[in-house]
C-alpha cells in the first residue's frame, strides 16, 4: 500500500475535520522517517516506503484509535441556540396566544415536554457518537 492510500484510509476514520491536516503531516513524517531508516540499511526506496507503511499497522485500527483521541467536542453553541429558540417559542406562545392557558391548563405537559426535548437532543448526540464509533 502506498503512503497516500494509507493516510487516506486512516483519515477516513477520524471524524474531527480540524485535525486531518495535522494528522496527515504527522503520519507522513512517521512513514518518511521509517522509510529513511529502511533505506539506510540498504532497502531500495520504493520497498522502503512500502515496508514503512506496513510497520504503521492496520489503517482502520490506527484511524479508530486516532478518532478516539481526537473526538469532536459537544456543540455547546448549537445546544444553546436550540434551547434559546425553545424558550423564545414558549414565550411567544404565552404572550401572543390568548388561548395559551386554555390549551395548557395542565402545566405538567409543558413542564415535561421541554426537558424531554433537551434530553432527546443530548441522547441523540451521544448515541450517534457511540454508534458511529462501533461501526468503524
Amino acid at each position: 500500500m502506498k503512503k497516500s492510500e494509507y493516510i487516506e484510509k486512516v483519515l477516513e476514520q477520524v471524524r474531527c475535520q480540524k485535525v486531518h491536516e495535522p494528522l496527515k503531516r504527522e503520519l507522513e513524517a512517521h512513514i518518511d522517517d521509517q522509510a529513511e531508516a529502511f533505506i539506510s540499511v540498504g532497502l531500495p526506496e520504493a520497498e522502503a516506503e512500502e515496508e514503512a507503511v506496513k510497520t504503521m499497522g492496520d489503517a482502520a485500527e490506527t484511524g479508530v484509535g486516532l478518532d478516539a483521541v481526537h473526538r469532536p467536542r459537544f456543540p455547546l453553541s448549537a445546544a444553546f441556540v436550540a434551547m434559546l429558540l425553545m424558550a423564545v417559542g414558549l414565550a411567544a406562545r404565552i404572550f401572543v396566544c390568548r388561548d395559551f392557558y386554555f390549551y395548557y391548563e395542565n402545566s405538567f405537559y409543558l413542564a415535561i415536554s421541554i426537558p424531554l426535548a433537551i434530553a432527546a437532543m443530548l441522547a441523540g448526540y451521544f448515541l450517534e457518537r457511540r454508534l458511529s464509533h462501533v461501526a468503524h
